[in-house]
């Protein structure tokens, strides 16, 4: 072969072809990315809800959740050991949003702690109804994590996507201990009333008795689960014997109450920590305390054992987080970092050089034995608003969970590869709460007739309550806390940030509103007069937001004040939380904000009298009650010098009692509120007129988007027909705005009423029909339950709806019911509704029964 014909050329790459200049070439790439298309199915829901005449914004929308999905690293780790060239191999880390795929489980770094360093804010999980969490742990299988609450409630929360799965009333006091055993197949608990509780996995109570005769504030289980040892604040430690729940032993020793204990990871050994400032160690077979720690300064919070049990650290009131080697019986560091006592510590479950606390200023803090100097490895140090009390990692060390007093479970994760200091970065600014926050699922809640609805439709109660379809939720009773965003300041009434009556065209009223786009608005509140001092409608729910904005608004127009005094009057307009809630936060900040050199004048505080004030709290639907009320007049009692008590006996010591018809004059001599008393929504709900702007304050008796809650469709719209009333005697050429407790401005009042009662009277004509129609052949032949009625008359709307538009249809039943033109099998009240059989009744037997 010659050279010419060498095999040389074919190595060689060949040369590109020369491309035609009109041939296609991409471009796509170069174009600027566009944003998603429409989401068509939740468009076709919304166009229904708004054929029905509800709020289409209150559809539950359905978006993606925040998830650790730890099985992909899991499953490179495995792949990695088979492949690596040697046992030391690790592929390079690089500070880029790409290599968040390379990340490895924590046991693949043995000798780089930093790696599992959980900073990395995830997701905040919160019940619907609010108390603090005391206690945190990952339930065997590290795929859920259970808490337990002030309330006496178990939780179980997703270990994934953090969304809440179930709850369970476990003790009827304040969850105090909660642990499972090494083997998994039990759990025992402890709480303030000195009661342990046996569960089995799927939260089965299997066992109860009192163990002591104060709170149980620990348990902790011997390394083969036989046994396991409680302690108590009657400064006492037991142990029991776990098949027979029979006391073996009673440790004493301590001085005082012993707040904490742990068993060793492997041995017979007891640690247990005390107000007395010791930490003591326990032989269990004998009952003799071995040694004691005097370290501390202050009462032992927490104490927890390394993974290996060479060491223990504890958490105390001191502010010092301290280690011991047990094995020398000496203090191996001391970290001192927190600003406030520590409340809890827990080890990495893979290196044993890393241990977390957290403290009562609300901040989690990292550390490191290896460190040189004992200061904090890293921080977050406004974790939480308050006391942090639990922590607990989870098997893998790749997520850490934290329990608080603000009522939250917190979540955090390692930092990623292209991370820098994470979303609340270390010793940074205080977090703000996401959008993505989950809380208690509203639909685990009970709807006559269709199973469960939200917190709305509970306070509504039934037979007597209301809900209506299922899209009225923000007009409805929300648990302390829930409440406002932080608002905006803006006048003209077009703009996004409008407050609803504060400037674009109001000369009499100002207003400082939560605002939100949310399918649950804020509560609105008003400031009512030319000047100050004001009258304020309704205090919201207290939220911390909520202050400075109404702090900021009333220092503008502070110079005008008369003697100091920059609220004259407080007007609630129902008994729902989120209406009185902010009452002590407002009071507060009024002393604070008043003249020294003057005399403080304290606002008085106003609210129409309740029927029954003895059943105010009772919800005939469920077994839980709205306390709201209660605790502010508590907290009222306890401060009586911040309002002006009435000088006469009213019914409640702390309001004034609002009367239909009274007239309440601001202080400027041109401001005059007129006082209606418009029940339905609740029985002491009022409206408010005020002549000079021509506006009308309806509380939540008329929102201003969607529909309201009712406890009495007959009471309420005769409040509608009263009100409709009223606005056909004023000036008709004068248009009459509606500021509600919820939602925005309602432009034409006249029109919003006729819409109200026009609504509820076709859905009274629809459901009519339905009773007249003879039932299919099926199970209640003579007549129909709740449940037949909805799947008839919603037919054409989503099935997410039912559920809460049972309320609506019991309501308009009862009301029927009421009128004579509807009879039932049995009269049953609360959840047994739902299976009464209602039937239409004849004219002809309705004249006869006249």
């Amino acid at each position: 072969m010659s050279a010419s014909s060498s095999s040389v050329p074919y190595l060689l790459p060949h040369k590109p072809p020369i491309l035609d200049e009109n041939a296609w070439r991409p471009s796509k790439y170069l174009e600027e990315p566009e944003p998603p298309g429409p989401d068509l199915e939740r468009l076709a829901q919304e166009e229904a809800a708004q054929k029905a005449g509800m709020d289409p914004r209150a559809i539950k929308k359905v978006k993606p959740r925040k998830t650790v999905d730890y099985h992909g690293g899991i499953g490179r780790w495995n792949d990695l050991r088979k492949t690596r060239p040697n046992r030391n191999y690790l592929p390079a880390m690089r500070p880029a949003a790409t290599y968040v795929v390379d990340l490895l489980p924590p046991n693949a770094y043995p000798s780089n702690p930093s790696t599992s360093l959980c900073t990395k804010f995830v997701h905040t999980s919160t019940n619907k109804i609010k108390y603090p969490v005391n206690v945190v742990t990952w339930t065997p299988e590290a795929r859920r994590i259970l808490t337990g609450s002030a309330s006496g409630e178990f939780t179980l929360w997703n270990g994934l996507t953090f969304n809440f799965e179930t709850i369970l009333q476990a003790h009827d006091s304040t969850i105090r201990a909660i642990r499972f055993n090494h083997s998994g197949t039990f759990l025992a608990s402890s709480d303030d009333s000195g009661v342990v509780k046996y569960f089995q996995p799927n939260m089965n109570n299997v066992a109860a008795w009192p163990a002591h005769r104060e709170s149980v504030r620990g348990l902790s289980f011997s390394p083969d689960d036989a046994r396991f040892v409680t302690c108590s604040d009657d400064s006492k430690l037991k142990l029991w014997s776990f098949e027979t729940m029979r006391e073996e032993r009673t440790f004493t020793g301590h001085g005082w109450d012993v707040k904490c204990v742990e068993w060793h990871p492997t041995k017979g050994l007891l640690a247990s920590g005390s107000k007395d400032k010791l930490v003591k160690f326990w032989d269990p077979r004998s009952g003799q305390a071995l040694s004691a720690i005097y370290s501390h300064k202050n009462t032992i919070q927490s104490i927890a054992w390394s993974i290996n049990g060479d060491m223990i650290a504890s958490a105390s009131r001191d502010q010092t987080l301290r280690v011991f080697d047990i094995r020398a019986m000496k203090e191996f560091v001391c970290f001192k970092g927190h600003k406030k006592e520590v409340c809890s510590v827990a080890w990495h479950p893979t290196h044993s050089s890393i241990l977390v606390s957290g403290g009562s200023e609300g901040a989690i803090v990292h550390w490191s034995l290896d460190s040189p100097t004992p200061t904090p490895r890293t921080s977050v140090d406004e974790a939480h608003d308050s006391n942090v009390w639990c922590l607990a990692y989870h098997p893998l060390g790749h997520i850490l969970v934290s329990a608080s007093n603000d009522y939250t479970t917190r979540f955090w994760s390692r930092e990623r590869p292209s991370d820098v200091g994470g979303e609340w970065k270390a010793g940074g600014e205080k977090p703000i709460d996401s959008k993505d926050d989950d809380q208690q699922e509203e639909d685990e809640d009970y709807v006559p007739g269709l199973g469960f609805a939200g917190a709305a439709a509970q306070d509504a109660g039934f037979g007597g309550g209301g809900f209506d379809d299922g899209f009225n939720r923000q007009g409805g009773f929300q648990p302390p806390g829930m409440g406002m965003g932080v608002p905006g300041l803006a006048s003209g009434g077009g703009e996004e940030d409008f407050i609803p009556g504060f400037g674009g065209g109001s000369t009499g009223g100002a207003a400082v509103a939560g605002r939100s786009e949310a399918a649950l608005p804020r509560t609105n509140t008003y400031l009512v007069g030319r000047r100050p001092p004001w009258i304020l409608i309704d205090t919201g729910e207290g939220k911390e937001e909520y202050i400075p904005l109404l702090r900021q608004t009333l220092r503008s127009e502070a110079p005008g004040a008369t003697g100091g005094r920059l609220i004259s009057d407080i007007i609630i307009t129902h008994r729902h939380g989120d209406h009185h809630c902010g009452l002590p936060s407002i009071l507060t900040m009024l002393r604070k904000l008043s003249d020294p050199d003057r005399p403080y004048v304290p606002p008085r505080l106003h609210k129409y009298p309740l029927e029954d004030p003895t059943k105010t709290f009772i919800r005939k639907s469920t077994s839980s009650f709205d306390d709201s009320l209660e605790k502010t007049q508590a907290w009222l009692a306890e401060n009586p010098d911040l309002y002006h008590r009435p000088e006469k006996a009213e019914q409640v010591p702390y309001f004034h009692d609002l009367a239909d018809g009274q007239v309440i004059k601001a202080v400027d001599n041109g401001t005059t509120l007129e006082i209606i008393h418009t029940p339905g929504h609740t029985s002491d709900s009022v409206s408010m007129w005020l002549e000079e702007d021509y506006v009308l304050f309806t509380g939540d008796g008329i929102l201003g988007h969607g529909t309201a809650v009712f406890e009495d469709l007959s009471t309420y719209l005769d409040s509608l027909h009263r009100l409709q009333g009223i606005l056909a005697s004023k000036d008709g050429d004068r248009s009459i705005h509606i500021h509600p407790g919820h939602g925005q401005v309602v432009e034409d009042a006249r029109a919003k009423l006729e819409e109200y009662i026009k609504h509820r009277l076709e859905r009274e004509r629809e459901i009519i029909a339905v009773l007249e129609t003879p039932q299919p052949a099926g199970e209640h032949p003579n007549g129909w339950t709740i449940e037949q009625v909805v799947a008839v008359v919603y037919a054409s709307y989503p099935q997410s709806i039912w559920q809460a538009a049972g309320y609506s249809v019991a309501m308009h039943l009862l009301k029927l019911e009421k009128e004579g033109r509807v009879q039932r099998d049995k009269r049953s009240e609360g959840m047994e509704m739902r299976t009464d059989v209602w039937r239409w009744v004849p004219e002809v037997e309705q004249v006869s029964e006249i």
